[in-house]
């Protein structure tokens, strides 16, 4: 696999300066230890990369990088497929990145670096995806982080965002039968006019939120709603400077703290 990786990177490192390129690699029923390796640096827009890690496909190594403009890139972990470790490395503008992790797939790290303009990050933990690790740092203006979590449990995320007019929303909820608990979630701003939002809706319990918005005009947005069940014992620890507003919600809660601190 790794000289099949080699291959891969050697072949879309060298397209022309305005070659499109697209990358599929594939990790199946249980394929593990498996190192995947994706350049994609010719001067064309719109290359695109997907990789798949399915039923039980654990431990593998992906790395993407992408430069230019309208670059896609797209990581699906998939039925129990776990000890994953995923850095997606995107600089340019208009980039798009989707990390899913489905069904069981516990113990992964996700790692997203988007340099430049109106970019996108995507990131999804869904049906008792656990103690995942995910973050993502873009460093531009106009970029959007979007994270998803649920009947999700113990997962750490972080969206970083400097520049001006960036959006982080992350949304933690419940599934019948099955809660969203103990996740860690931080989101950081540096900037000018930046929008944070988050919510926790379902039974989800002793949640820990942390948002610090350094600049003017930001808005922190956190909304803890129970539905089905309370939403009980969640911590929302919100940091602002000049001007800022920050809106904490709470209904059908109980034993919830907020720590608010506008400087």
């Amino acid at each position: 696999m790794k000289k099949l990786a080699l291959a891969i990177s050697a072949l879309l490192a060298s397209g022309s300066a305005i070659a499109t390129n697209t990358s599929s690699n594939t990790s199946l029923n249980g394929s593990d230890d498996n190192y995947v390796n994706v350049y994609q640096f010719s001067g064309g827009p719109g290359h695109e990369s997907s990789v798949f890690h399915d039923n039980n496909s654990d431990s593998n190594t992906s790395t993407i990088h992408q430069v230019g403009e309208l670059q896609f890139s797209d990581i699906y972990i998939d039925n129990g497929s776990s000890n994953n470790t995923i850095s997606i490395a995107q600089a340019g503008s208009t980039n798009t990145s989707i990390v899913i992790a489905d069904f069981g797939s516990d113990w992964n790290v996700v790692d997203v670096n988007q340099a430049g303009s109106t970019n996108s990050s995507y990131i999804s933990m869904l049906n008792n995806a656990d103690n995942n690790e995910a973050s993502v740092t873009q460093d531009g203006s106009l970029n959007t982080a979007e994270i998803f979590v649920t009947a999700g449990d113990d997962n750490i995320l972080s969206a970083t965002q400097i520049g001006s007019s960036n959006m982080a929303m992350i949304d933690i909820a419940g599934a019948p039968f099955d809660n969203p608990d103990n996740n860690i979630v931080n989101v950081w701003q540096q900037g000018d006019g930046n929008l944070a939002n988050v919510m926790l809706t379902g039974e989800a319990d002793n949640n820990t939120v942390g948002i610090t918005q350094w600049g003017n005009t930001s808005q922190a947005f956190v909304s803890i709603t129970g539905a089905g069940g309370a939403a009980d014992n969640n911590t929302v620890i919100i940091t602002q400077t000049d001007n800022d507003v920050a809106t904490d919600t709470i209904v059908n809660s109980s034993g919830n703290t907020f720590i608010t601190t506008q400087l």
